[in-house]
């Protein structure tokens, strides 16, 4: 499906009016073919927050993450921004390292990810809560398909300074997860290295 075509994730899907492009703030993904890695910020106003490495099925793919992006999108998207969670509103990539996570989905369990997307975003306080307790600073998650697979993209920042346990399940948002990854392929794994923005090919 990637083919040479850009795979991009946004906050908001935005259509094109009147033949013109809109341009609105948005945290972004965009996935590309790994030796296009200057393409990550193509059509983009700044480089990325953080980028990304890794390999699905011999495919060599790599990932910018921007989190308050101005950018211009016309048409469709092939991805979309699941859910995105922080402790506080301040620029937490500044805070510590971001790590990310590639993870493929049953198939068939396309509900079950709106599902748990939809609840994850009512339940954004919870969210935070529970974030908070484990230590980390935020959390981003997108999905998008390839080979007729869904993957989700995840990203994290931890910090660690007021974490109280990573054993916790009093919260609805907790018991929600938790059944959620019930739907993930725990066959499939996938090395996701952070590079160096200076690493471009």
């Amino acid at each position: 499906m990637v083919n040479d075509k850009r795979v991009a994730a946004v906050a908001l899907l935005i259509q094109p009016h009147h033949s013109h492009a809109l341009t609105e703030m948005k945290t972004f993904l965009r996935i590309v073919r790994a030796g296009d890695l200057r393409g990550l910020a193509a059509g983009m106003n700044d480089s990325p927050d953080a980028q990304f490495l890794f390999s699905i099925d011999g495919m060599q793919l790599a990932a910018g993450y921007w989190r308050d992006a101005t950018s211009t999108t016309i048409g469709q998207v092939e991805a979309s921004l699941l859910f995105d969670v922080s402790v506080q509103d301040f620029a937490h990539l500044e805070r510590g390292p971001v790590t990310g996570a590639v993870i493929r989905m049953l198939p068939g369990r396309q509900r079950q990810l709106v599902h748990w997307s939809n609840e994850l975003n009512k339940r954004s306080q919870e969210a935070q809560e529970s974030i908070r307790r484990e230590g980390v600073e935020f959390e981003s998650w997108f999905s998008f398909e390839l080979n007729q697979n869904l993957y989700l993209f995840a990203l994290m920042a931890d910090y660690k300074e007021h974490a109280v346990s990573t054993d916790h399940d009093d919260l609805d948002v907790d018991r929600i997860h938790r059944d959620f990854k019930k739907n993930w392929d725990r066959s499939a794994r996938y090395i996701c290295t952070r590079i160096d923005s200076s690493d471009q090919a």
